[in-house]
């Protein structure tokens, strides 16, 4: 799963800028968000600190509107932070 913008998103399908209102996240990191919205591969997220984010999905991961995500910091590439699903 990458993160692909963060900040006030009111729509799924804007277009938004990233920004840095995702706290500093090293690899290793592990938190727990729940899913607010869902669209194919591109999923809304919302942090236990009230953090929206959106994120794609990879692998085939299947989430509904309300599942809490447990995620871990794999690495960041290219400016988009690469997380894998630990639990659903």
């Amino acid at each position: 799963m990458k993160v692909e913008s963060t900040g006030p998103i009111k729509k799924i399908n804007e277009n938004q800028q990233t920004n840095t209102q995702l706290p500093k996240l090293i690899k290793g990191n592990i938190f727990i968000s729940q899913v607010t919205e869902n669209q194919g591969d591109s999923v809304l997220f919302k942090s236990q600190d009230g953090i929206i984010f959106m994120a794609k999905l990879l692998n085939g991961t299947q989430v509904k509107a309300g599942d809490r995500v447990e995620m871990v910091v794999k690495g960041i590439k290219d400016g988009l932070y690469i997380l894998e699903v630990l639990d659903i």
